[in-house]
């Protein structure tokens, strides 16, 4: 499983997870340690370059949405309220495109 947590465009980061292939294991003992640290860690490595990519790419369609946080920063909102009202546009407080 590898984690990244990116700065997209809220102040707070995204996080992002992906889970790699499964590894079988039907005799531990067929691999040495350092195999078996070896193979683990190249799985990791190719897990976490896939999910930079993805992090990168800034797709969210890329991910499945298990929760959502709060959008917005206290009293800069309010101000770009007041701007949206007088430029009579609709005001919606994440700071990328509406999802």
């Amino acid at each position: 499983m590898a984690i990244e947590y990116p700065f997209w465009e809220e102040r707070f980061p995204e996080a992002l997870v992906r889970f790699g292939e499964p590894i079988a294991v039907e005799d531990g003992a067929s691999r040495t340690p350092d195999e078996w640290t070896a193979l683990l860690a190249a799985r990791l490595e190719a897990t976490q370059d896939r999910l930079a990519q993805d992090a990168m790419a800034r797709d969210r369609n890329a991910f499945q949405i298990v929760t959502s946080g709060r959008v917005g920063i206290g009293i800069y909102d309010l101000w770009r309220t007041v701007v949206a009202a007088i430029r009579g546009q609709r005001f919606h407080s994440a700071h990328g495109p509406e999802r």
